[in-house]
């Protein structure tokens, strides 16, 4: 059939980097499955092609760039599409993570196109969200600070876990709108907020509602992966 044509030759092209010379309507069956592997990648924290398979279906997307007629931008758009999401840089997305039977938490990206590496969300923040939920990292009824939260899964996926409040901290006031779009969009709003805090600047200026206040629990993920951010850990923890 025309869908294990395609099948054959989506695992011919990410085997052996075998250009298929098919119609139209199988080229774009194979697009779309190269999309839909992107996007399990991006939905579970987990690759679902190896680093040469997507090299090989970039490299044959490219080739389909070069050979596709200009007038046909239908095509052209699904090329363009799937070559975005394969490097990760799919534009401005909304996806729902679905991190247990009982929790399941909307969020709004930017792509890295559009913003810095914190509008998108990591594989580090479901795992932290899967720790969370399954009360390995018991949060519930607790007051939650997090630290650069990003999208904001991990506090929000605290806040659906039963955490009696959590206030989402980010640098980038940007990040903060992204994330209290996140937390409404959710209707956690009543336990969740989103601030802006410098790490640089933990004083009377920095978070002012929240000065003198006891957070039970903070939690990160990812959030030090540069040199100067380690540098602001020992502040942090004073």
């Amino acid at each position: 059939s025309m869908s294990q044509n395609a099948d054959e030759l989506f695992q011919q092209l990410i085997t052996d980097c075998i250009f298929p010379k098919v119609q139209v309507s199988i080229i774009e069956q194979i697009i779309e499955m190269i999309e839909s592997h992107s996007k399990m990648s991006r939905q579970y924290g987990e690759e679902s092609l190896t680093i040469e398979q997507r090299k090989r279906c970039s490299s044959w997307l490219l080739h389909l760039l070069h050979v596709t007629d200009p007038d046909n931008e239908s095509l052209l758009d699904q090329i363009s599409s799937a070559l975005a999401s394969l490097s990760g840089w799919g534009g401005r997305s909304v996806r729902t993570w679905k991190i247990d039977d009982n929790i399941h938490i909307t969020i709004k990206e930017i792509s890295d196109v559009d913003g810095d590496l914190g509008y998108r969300t990591w594989g580090s923040a479901l795992q932290l969200s899967k720790r969370i939920a399954s009360k390995d990292i018991s949060l519930e009824g607790h007051d939650v600070l997090e630290l650069g939260s990003g999208t904001g899964l991990c506090g929000l996926v605290a806040a659906a876990a039963g955490a009696r409040s959590v206030v989402m901290t980010d640098y980038l006031e940007s990040l903060v709108q992204l994330a209290n779009e996140n937390i409404k969009e959710n209707k956690l709003d009543q336990i969740a907020h989103a601030v802006q805090l410098d790490w640089r600047d933990v004083t009377t200026n920095s978070m002012p509602t929240h000065i003198g206040r006891h957070f039970d629990r903070i939690i990160g993920s990812d959030i030090v992966y540069e040199v100067f951010h380690a540098m602001h850990v020992e502040i942090l923890s004073t």
